[in-house]
């Protein structure tokens, strides 16, 4: 892991936190747990500003020094020192220390829902075709379904259902103060918030059993191998009817096409012309995700040229539409009819021989086109 290392001058390390050279460790760790957050470039505000990468790193230099007591002795003694860190790295061993997610809005973070249904995730096969304009696929998977014996509420009928007296029917309990309070769920209820005197024999007290699903659901064109569609609420129900399912996650896996090949989204075809198409120039048939689109092949087209058809490729709502692009490859017949065999048998005979390789490719099918005419009018 790369680690920068860069010299630090005296009095820059408090500035930097905004603290007073007397400040405590808890308001040095205080100081940075709010800079870190505020300039964190993974913070959603922070994602198109690239200059608080600097500031960042500013902050956590200074808390390297500053949250270690010996360090901060050494630095407030003899001032200049080395700081070698990892900016990222002590940022994320500060949040695992403090166990919290520390971009969670404060009203939210910290909380252990063991009440949210679970998520689902299914695999489904996708053609090429379907992948790239979208479809609708039938989806059965198993889930947690609400009991029918306790009607979700996980207890038996008639049973005392009451109210947690330790988290007061919140499901969690707060602890810490300040910026650094974290909520935990209650040992005592288990997060539900309430205690059951006899719980519900086929679900065991939680108010779900497994099912089996069957639905019909919506593929948005664009999708790739390994891509998750996301279907909020479609997972199993959550415990004792608290109303928070879970997510159902479709991963795709698209199927390889003999022809198509899919880059970004655009998609790329070898389509194969023979030497009186390219020469001449032609109309034909091209076969796209879309349907069959009428092409003219411009005269003197060379071999490997491309041919964009704009707004044939993928096509993603999210994104800008793709394109169909054609290699033009050039076929070259096994047998020739005596015509055919003597019109090439002249075109050799004219052929400079003494021009560079490169010089003879470029007027190759120019010459062609020319000898084809001829021949026609010859024949006439």
């Amino acid at each position: 892991m790369f680690h920068s290392t860069q010299r630090i001058r005296s009095g820059d390390l408090y500035q930097t936190l905004g603290v007073d050279k007397n400040a405590t460790q808890a308001e040095i760790k205080r100081a940075y747990y709010v800079l870190a957050k505020k300039y964190h470039p993974d913070a959603p505000a922070n994602r198109n500003n690239p200059s608080v990468k600097e500031q960042f790193s500013q902050i956590a230099k200074a808390y390297e020094v500053l949250g270690d007591e010996k360090r901060r002795v050494s630095y407030d003694k003899y001032g200049n020192m080395e700081a070698k860190f990892d900016p990222e790295e002590l940022f994320n061993q500060f949040r695992s220390d403090l166990g919290i997610d520390i971009f969670a809005d404060n009203d939210e973070d910290n909380t252990v829902d063991i009440q949210r249904g679970a998520n689902v995730e299914v695999s489904i096969n996708l053609s090429f075709e379907e992948s790239v304009t979208g479809t609708k696929r039938r989806v059965e998977y198993k889930a947690q379904d609400r009991c029918s014996n306790c009607n979700g509420s996980g207890a038996v009928l008639g049973s005392k259902v009451t109210p947690c007296p330790v988290c007061k029917t919140v499901g969690y309990i707060k602890t810490g103060s300040g910026i650094f309070q974290m909520k935990q769920v209650c040992g005592h209820c288990k997060g539900y918030g309430s205690v059951i005197d006899t719980p519900c024999a086929p679900c065991l007290g939680r108010g779900t059993v497994e099912g089996q699903r069957k639905l019909v659901l919506p593929i948005p064109p664009g999708v790739d191998t390994d891509h998750q569609v996301r279907f909020s609420g479609k997972g199993s129900v959550s415990d004792r009817n608290s109303n928070k399912p879970g997510d159902l996650y479709l991963t795709v896996y698209v199927e390889k096409h003999p022809l198509f090949i899919r880059k970004g989204d655009d998609i790329h075809v070898n389509v194969q012309a023979t030497m009186s198409q390219l020469a001449l120039g032609d109309l034909i048939g091209v076969k796209t995700c879309h349907g069959e689109v009428k092409v003219n092949i411009k005269p003197g087209t060379q071999h490997g040229e491309t041919y964009v058809i704009k707004g044939k490729g993928v096509n993603s709502p999210e994104r800008k539409k793709g394109n169909h692009v054609i290699h033009w490859v050039l076929t070259i017949p096994f047998v020739l009819n005596a015509d055919v065999q003597a019109m090439m048998e002249q075109y050799r005979q004219d052929e400079p021989e003494s021009l560079p390789i490169s010089k003879r490719e470029i007027g190759y099918l120019d010459k062609i086109k020319k000898k084809i005419k001829f021949w026609k009018k010859k024949k006439k």
